[in-house]
């Protein structure tokens, strides 16, 4: 004798919907509005302190560790940039586990993706330095657990430490790119692949360093023309040494991938800088830490030119 499953199916569900009502709710009903725009800003420079027990029902962290649907005990910041730099962010939660995270708007506009994330103990730091160019990004503060809430100071500064991902060039790390650098010669095409490299060869218009360093060798004073063609946006400079200053350094135009120098050399050896002036493209579904490295293939062409 078959018995109907729909004695059964029904007991299962009361079971379930009464497990869910007795479940505490520390946030909001489900009717309540959810931020789309930040309540709060965060300012360079300044401390800012608040309470998550007080939510702002933003949109929330996607890689803290645990937490439930509708849960939004969340403080919505913006943050806006105006000048590419590595910056550092300190979160202290001093009364709960807590994380934030940094969210940058798609290319098309439609939502946001995590770039960095880091949680904490109470009364712990978390630190977290990212590479930033010119834009609004969001900074949410959340908690890292189960219904986590409380206390918390959040602070953003530039970031001009020896580990951060954009500063100047490391003589320790520029001078074996310097020994080994490939010869540039005249009516000769040379192809190479650029890497960025925190603390490599930075041109004085360029913006991340990288490991593409070249070298010309002139026998007279002659007048010459280097055109660079790039998978990327680039800065190219010519130095007479390894660590002198430059000579001539020229950056390609907004959206262009190809740049152009000229200079009036003097006999001897000379060295070319190829560098990126953007930031390598995020993964746009991403959550955790993207530093926005960059490689990209490049061509360099040399030309002589009469006086």
């Amino acid at each position: 004798m078959r018995l109907s499953p729909a004695p059964l199916l029904s007991a299962t569900l009361l079971c379930v919907l009464s497990a869910c009502a007795k479940m505490p709710r520390v946030n909001t009903a489900p009717d309540t509005p959810r931020l789309t725009e930040p309540k709060r800003t965060l300012v360079l420079g300044e401390v800012s302190r608040g309470d998550t027990r007080s939510p702002d029902h933003g949109p929330g962290s996607y890689c803290k560790n645990g937490g439930r649907t509708g849960q939004d005990l969340d403080h919505f910041y913006g943050f806006e940039v105006h000048e590419t730099a590595s910056y550092r962010f300190e979160f202290v939660p001093e009364t709960f586990q807590g994380v934030i995270q940094i969210q940058q708007k798609k290319a098309d506009g439609r939502g946001h993706f995590g770039i960095g994330c880091k949680g904490a103990q109470p009364g712990h730091t978390a630190t977290l330095s990212l590479p930033l160019e010119p834009d609004f990004y969001w900074v949410i503060v959340d908690g890292n657990l189960w219904d986590e809430a409380g206390t918390y100071t959040l602070r953003v500064d530039r970031d001009t430490s020896k580990t951060a991902v954009i500063r100047p060039e490391e003589p320790a790390l520029v001078e074996p790119l310097c020994a080994r650098a490939p010869l540039v010669r005249p009516g000769e095409r040379t192809y190479g692949a650029f890497e960025s490299k925190s603390g490599g060869a930075r041109a004085s218009c360029g913006l991340l360093g990288g490991d593409a360093v070249h070298r010309i060798s002139l026998a007279t004073p002659t007048r010459v023309r280097l055109r660079a063609a790039a998978h990327f946006q680039p800065a190219l400079e010519i130095r007479s040494g390894c660590h002198e200053k430059p000579i001539v350094c020229t950056r390609a135009e907004a959206g262009q991938s190809e740049v152009e120098v000229t200079a009036d050399l003097p006999a001897g050896d000379h060295f070319v800088v190829l560098d990126s002036t953007r930031l390598g493209p995020r993964d746009p579904n991403g959550s955790h830490l993207d530093e926005a490295r960059l490689a990209g293939a490049y061509v360099i062409d040399m030309e002589e030119e009469a006086p």
